[in-house]
């Protein structure tokens, strides 16, 4: 297991993790915009070996800042197989989640964001079709599957499992596991 290899990110960008780094199980590709920030607690494992995973894992983890004040925190006891984390506002991941290999979590449409980012708001049309990001939340004690997308503005509650597969485009009440395109509440937990 590769250990501290975000410390020597530190000269580059804005990235906090704990003194002792973070548990990489090969190397992840980090890039982050010079006014963006990473936080990573302690104890969070990223893999990007491709056969680290019993599941197997399609890239590297990719975890990206797209713009000015971006910000990704993720807390203590998180761990995460090949997954792509890109943020233009806010993505925030609680303590103790699990996110399965392949998944994908997004705070922006891409598309009007590079669009309007290169560009002042010169016409009426952009302003109207723009669609701003929105931040991704992600509470304590959730259990991500593989292949997962969750998508900007989503709100996941503490202790609920998202199962293989599902797009996530709305907000998610706590204690449930959810699933499909789009994911439904499938069943309530307690």
């Amino acid at each position: 297991m590769f250990v501290g290899y975000i410390k020597l990110l530190y000269f580059h960008s804005k990235i906090k993790t704990p003194s002792n780094g973070i548990n990489c199980v090969g190397l992840p590709v980090i890039k982050l915009h010079p006014v963006s920030s990473l936080s990573i607690a302690e104890n969070v494992t990223i893999v990007s070996r491709k056969y680290s995973n019993p599941l197997g894992i399609n890239k590297r983890s990719i975890i990206k800042t797209l713009g000015k004040n971006a910000a990704i925190i993720i807390m203590k006891n998180t761990g995460m197989s090949g997954v792509t984390i890109c943020c233009a506002n806010r993505i925030t991941i609680g303590r103790n989640v699990i996110i399965g290999a392949n998944s994908t979590i997004i705070d922006t449409d891409f598309h009007d964001y590079y669009e309007i980012s290169k560009r002042e708001y010169s016409s009426e049309i952009s302003k109207q079709n723009f669609v701003p990001n929105a931040p991704v939340i992600i509470e304590d004690n959730v259990k991500i599957g593989m292949n997962v997308t969750i998508l900007k503005g989503v709100k996941i509650g503490r202790n609920t499992i998202v199962a293989a597969n599902s797009v996530v485009v709305r907000n998610v009440p706590s204690d449930v596991i959810i699933g499909g395109n789009p994911a439904k509440v499938l069943k309530v937990i307690k």
